[in-house]
């Protein structure tokens, strides 16, 4: 009777030890990205669709498509396709309560904030940044935020800021009534950010692991948070010597609560996650 279909495409889909290690060295080039070995059904689960969409029959088909080079959209697709992305509006709140406690109060009297959101995904954490900086800065004190992804589809989410009404869940009552609004008629299961807040961000795409900083300028605040998870040890610490560039003298850092980097005396840690310039 032969092999049933299902089976067949099923093995036809398997991919292959070289094929797998080929796109993790890729991934790793392109973005920094590190995906231990034993991560070999993520790759295959996340490129899956694009072989088929592409109509090729098989993952060695698609890596001989990004062997062949010169197809920069489809590098960004496999970068986007590769990269992780979860994110919700004041996540890890203790970096909030002490920004608007003490980090805020403490920056003096300049004429403007500058913050960079790096790997911002969605968008979630630069309008949460927006929001706080809006409502806890001097009336008339100006500031921007910065938010940056190497992942374009994301971006395109971010720019839009639109979201499903149950993320409205995610911030507290008095920001939510200040600072969104909520749609109607056959946009009533969604909300979007308030045209104030909304322009307070400026969207990029950037590669964490290119050397240059993003505007080629330097911020009173970096969040990047979650992120270096993804990466090496050798990549993390390019990445600490980056924010260090970029930071103005006693700027601050912010790093996820489950992440550390070497600070190797750039850095005098305040807080927990929290790092001030040296």
């Amino acid at each position: 009777m032969g092999t049933p279909k299902l089976l067949r495409d099923f093995v036809h889909f398997a991919l292959a030890a070289d094929d797998f290690r080929y796109f993790q060295r890729l991934v790793h080039e392109l973005a920094g990205i590190a995906i231990a070995e034993r991560k070999s059904d993520l790759i295959a689960s996340r490129l899956r669709a694009r072989v088929i969409e592409l109509g090729l029959g098989s993952y060695a088909e698609y890596r001989e498509r990004l062997e062949a080079g010169g197809d920069a959209e489809e590098l960004q697709v496999f970068v986007n396709l590769l990269t992780t992305n979860k994110t919700e509006f004041f996540r890890e709140i203790q970096h909030f309560s002490y920004l608007v406690d003490e980090a805020l109060p403490a920056l003096g009297q300049g004429a403007r904030v500058d913050a960079w959101c790096a790997a911002c995904s969605t968008g979630e954490e630069a309008y949460t940044l927006a929001m706080l900086l809006g409502d806890h800065l001097a009336p008339g004190r100006r500031f921007e935020v910065l938010a940056t992804d190497i992942d374009t589809k994301v971006l395109q989410v971010a720019r839009n800021g639109v979201y499903k009404a149950g993320r409205l869940a995610e911030i507290p009552v008095g920001y939510r009534e200040r600072h969104t609004a909520r749609g109607r008629g056959g946009a009533a299961g969604f909300f979007k950010i308030g045209d104030e807040t909304h322009r307070a961000v400026r969207f990029a795409a950037h590669n964490l692991i290119a050397p240059e900083v993003p505007g080629g300028q330097a911020f009173d605040l970096i969040f990047c948070r979650n992120v270096f998870i993804y990466f090496d040890r050798a990549t993390v610490a390019q990445l600490a010597l980056k924010f260090h560039r970029a930071l103005k003298k006693g700027g601050l850092l912010f790093i996820s609560h489950t992440e550390s980097i070497p600070a190797g005396g750039l850095y005098e840690a305040i807080r927990p996650s929290v790092l001030r310039k040296r």
